[in-house]
């Protein structure tokens, strides 16, 4: 294995621009072609010269620094993979000796065609049922553990359920059985970018970025501004607007609005949630709950909250990144109901009641445009 740019100087990762300067004007002393006549002096010289060039750069010393985590990244990936495989291979040998005597109902039905079952798979994890899916996709690979499609859909489970050691592992198995799937390598490329690895003595494991504190609360300022000019505006409320939010002037339907946004992007930045693209449709090419539910969000919030709850509890199909959305949004939403209270024109009760559609949309926006950036 060829060495590290730090081992051949002798120095840590962790050393500074001083201390890397000194082990390469040590090197230098001692296997200088002027100062010494062995030939393994050269190569020795040469590759500390070249150590050097990189490591005494700032920005080149940063882009090495990468490339050194990405190939631990890579390495860590290759190791569980193997590990993996031989486990579901020593499973599945075992269990076709014995004959399964009852099945849950995500079971796989041996009296159907392999193909037969993945399709309803699909269609099962599609419709939002999340237990029975998890059950099928692994009943699957019990069966057959070379199948790609239920290792991308318990990929997705897992991400939904903050689990992205497990996730990066069922996507990197995806696009191993099928590397014609570019949906699948992105999906592996994307969480492994956006996540860091956390070594300890026995393992590497891949967990969620570091949240950003900061962000949320820069953005928790931003909306209450916003709060403070819908309690003190003395604006007249819009003409023509129907019964439910007659009261709603010009300034509260912007503070509503660009509050969602705020919200939206302080999530994205702030990693309180995943990306966007995760959310919005999952491996099987169907729309995820975000987009889903967005087209009864912009009739009512509060149904759609109402339906993701009972969804939620009915399919155990909980997603981490949306619940903190949900109630990101119920949150805005109330603090302007709040602000309203002390304004003269605009009602309360109608912000309560039909403000989160405007904040719901913008906050879709806002995770949008953030999650671009990232």
């Amino acid at each position: 294995m060829a060495k590290t740019h730090y081992e051949v100087l002798g120095v840590k990762r962790a050393s500074t621009a001083a201390e890397i300067r000194s082990a390469y004007r040590r090197i230098a002393l001692k296997h200088h072609p002027d100062h010494s006549k062995d030939p393994a002096s050269t190569p020795i010289f040469m590759a500390a010269t070249e150590s050097y060039e990189v490591l005494s750069d700032a920005d080149k010393r940063r882009a090495y620094d990468n490339s050194l985590d990405a190939e631990v990244r890579r390495k860590a990936e290759q190791q569980r993979a193997a590990a993996s495989r031989q486990a579901s291979a020593q499973q599945a040998a075992t269990r076709a000796t014995t004959t399964q005597q009852s099945k849950p109902s995500g079971g796989f039905d041996n009296s159907r065609p392999l193909a037969a079952e993945i399709a309803r798979l699909s269609v099962m994890f599609s419709r939002g049922q999340h237990g029975p899916a998890e059950q099928l996709a692994r009943s699957i690979l019990q069966t057959d553990p070379r199948q790609p499609i239920p290792y991308a859909v318990l990929g997705d489970l897992m991400r939904s359920r903050g689990n992205l050691d497990e996730a990066a592992k069922m996507y990197a198995y995806a696009a191993q059985f099928d590397p014609r799937n570019a949906v699948y390598q992105r999906r592996y490329e994307e969480l492994l970018s956006s996540s860091r690895v956390v070594s300890s003595p026995s393992r590497h494991r891949i967990e969620a970025e570091e949240r950003r504190t900061t962000v949320p609360i820069v953005g928790l300022a931003f909306i209450l501004m916003g709060c403070l000019f819908v309690a003190f505006s003395s604006e007249d409320p819009l003409r023509n607007l129907p019964d439910p939010v007659s009261t709603w002037t010009v300034g509260a339907i912007f503070c509503l609005f660009l509050s969602g946004v705020t919200a939206g992007v302080s999530l994205s930045v702030g990693n309180i949630v995943d990306r966007f693209s995760a959310v919005a449709t999952n491996t099987v090419g169907r729309l995820g709950p975000a987009l889903a539910l967005g087209t009864v969000a912009i009739v009512s919030f509060w149904a759609a909250a109402l339906l993701y709850v009972i969804l939620g509890f009915a399919q155990r199909a909980f997603n981490f990144s949306m619940s903190r959305f949900m109630a990101a949004v119920a949150g805005v939403t109330a603090l302007v109901a709040v602000a309203a209270t002390a304004s003269s024109t605009v009602n309360s009760t109608q912000v309560l009641l039909w403000g989160g559609n405007l904040v719901y949309i913008g906050a879709i926006c806002g995770w949008m445009i953030a999650d671009s950036f990232r």
